[in-house]
């Protein structure tokens, strides 16, 4: 399998640009899964440097803590979920 090395600092204007539209593939992509697929889809995106962070959540009645909560239920009972 090769490796690739990464560059996190995104210095030029075109590897900013790059990165935006990344962002927005991705934002893209979530929706596209949410209305497609009928899923609930919750994202969060922070950028370390300049401290933005983006959000997606594709219904309002979505909320975090009840999934932190389901999954730790999951745990409790020995069924294993999918981590990524």
């Amino acid at each position: 399998m090769k490796k690739y090395k990464t560059k996190p600092k995104f210095t030029t204007k075109e590897e900013r640009v790059t990165l935006c539209k990344r962002k927005r593939a991705i934002l893209k992509k979530c929706m596209e899964i949410s209305l497609k697929c009928s899923q609930d889809v919750y994202l969060v995106m922070l950028d370390r440097k300049t401290n933005k962070l983006v959000e997606l959540n594709s219904t309002p009645e979505f909320e975090l803590k009840a999934v932190i909560t389901a999954m730790e239920t999951l745990e409790e009972k020995g069924i294993k979920h999918r981590k990524f």
